[in-house]
Order: C-alpha cells, then sequence, then structure tokens
C-alpha cells in the first residue's frame, strides 16, 4: 500500500504541493501510516 501511495504522490509538482509522511516503526505486518498534502500555490 505504502508503494502505491509513494508512486501517486510522485506525480504532484514540487513547487506546487509539499508532502509529509508520518510511520510508525514499532507495529508488525501492516503498521498505520498517515500522508499529510499542503498545497503552496494557487492556480495549478
Amino acid at each position: 500500500m505504502l508503494e502505491q501511495c509513494s508512486a501517486n504522490l510522485s506525480y504532484l509538482p514540487q513547487r506546487d504541493f509539499t508532502v509529509a509522511l508520518y510511520k510508525t516503526i514499532n507495529q508488525i505486518n501492516h503498521p498505520p501510516f498517515l500522508v499529510m498534502i499542503e498545497k503552496l500555490r494557487e492556480g495549478t
């Protein structure tokens, strides 16, 4: 799931969006993760 999310996020232009990923490392099997996207500019 994380690989699919990363692939989709790679299409966001860096000058227009900031992306942060928070992932827990002490959870086994399917650890939760949070993706935060900030739009920096209007008009795109």
